[in-house]
């Protein structure tokens, strides 16, 4: 009886600490669930990753390790690549370590951005950040720029990421 109650509130309990992810593109606007809650969770921040794809834009951990703000070493530990400059294949997931942290309601791990070239919020945030941020959270984030980045600007950019919560972790 004690076994059944325990499975019942494994059950329930994990139920509950699940988050949503929000499937939608990633240029149209938020809804709920489209970021990480954090006002239930045990931890205010905690160190994790982000998972980003090599692209044609960013094909060594150098360029990844540039574009999150990170010395190339810290992203090269946590991938089985030799060199940093090493070219991977389009599509290949690499780690990438972040601080996350609670901001308001939501996790969220900052960054800058700097616009190279003339770009749109969505095409920041869907092509060269490969959605891990809505276009509307980029802009809001940013609303100094008006509708478009300006070429050469500084972008913030609250990057979608989660802290695990207590139960989870066990």
């Amino acid at each position: 009886m004690i076994y059944l109650c325990f499975v019942i509130w494994i059950c329930i309990n994990s139920c509950f600490t699940q988050q949503y992810y929000d499937p939608s593109d990633c240029s149209s606007e938020p809804r709920n669930g489209s970021r990480y809650e954090c006002q239930y969770s045990f931890q205010n921040s905690c160190t994790t990753f982000l998972v980003y794809r090599a692209n044609r834009y960013f094909q060594t951990i150098s360029s990844i390790s540039d574009l999150f703000n990170l010395n190339s070493s810290e992203v090269l530990q946590q991938n089985s690549v030799t060199s940093s400059d090493e070219r991977l294949k389009p599509d290949r997931e690499v780690l990438v370590p972040i601080n996350c942290f609670c901001s308001d309601r939501f996790f969220q791990a900052n960054v800058s951005y700097k616009v190279l070239s003339n770009l749109t919020f969505s095409e920041i945030a869907c092509g060269v950040l490969e959605g891990l941020l809505n276009s509307p959270i980029l802009s809001g984030a940013n609303p100094s720029q008006g509708k478009e980045p300006e070429f050469g600007s500084e972008l913030q950019v609250p990057l979608r990421c989660g802290c695990p919560d207590n139960f989870t972790t066990s």
